[in-house]
């Protein structure tokens, strides 16, 4: 049986998972800056955590309710 899970084009993956990566990518720049500028690590902190939030509702006004991280346990990260 063979499942394809990883989709090239960016543009075709859901509005949820999109929100999900840039989740991600603040969560990671606000753990770069806390050492040094904190009020760049919160706010992207803060602006990661709303996008959580919306992330949700974004997923059932879609439809779309695979989760992100069951997928990344399926491709090995």
């Amino acid at each position: 049986m063979y499942i394809q899970v990883y989709n090239e084009d960016f543009a075709h993956d859901p509005v949820s998972y999109q929100i999900c990566y840039g989740r991600i990518v603040l969560a990671l720049i606000s753990f770069y800056f806390m050492p040094t500028h904190y009020a760049i690590a919160c706010w992207c902190y803060v602006i990661s955590g709303l996008l959580d939030a919306i992330d949700g509702h974004a997923a059932r006004y879609f439809n779309q309710s695979k989760d992100l991280f069951v997928e990344l346990l399926l491709w090995g990260l």
